[in-house]
């Protein structure tokens, strides 16, 4: 069972990365500087620039982001978790 919760937070931690690398290039922030609990507007990402680079972040991770979803993604956490939803 150990194993198991130990490669899902690898995994989990795994996401991050890639999305804190992927918020990056859409930010004047670097990865490293990025938590996950930083606010996309403090990234610079307010919701019109959030709506041009959805496509993209859908392309990346494989994953559909609903009207409903995308008006409820506030921190680089909550986007975390919509890449996390539909992986498992």
């Amino acid at each position: 069972m150990l194993f198991l919760v130990t490669v899902k937070k690898q995994k989990g931690k795994k996401t991050m990365d890639e999305l804190k690398k992927f918020l990056a290039k859409h930010s004047d922030l670097t990865a490293d500087e990025i938590e996950p609990d930083t606010k996309l507007a403090d990234l610079g990402i307010d919701s019109m620039k959030l709506f041009s680079i959805i496509a993209e972040f859908e392309n990346e991770f494989n994953v559909k982001v609903s009207d409903k979803q995308l008006g409820e993604l506030f921190t680089v956490n909550d986007l975390c978790n919509v890449i996390k939803a539909q992986k498992n």
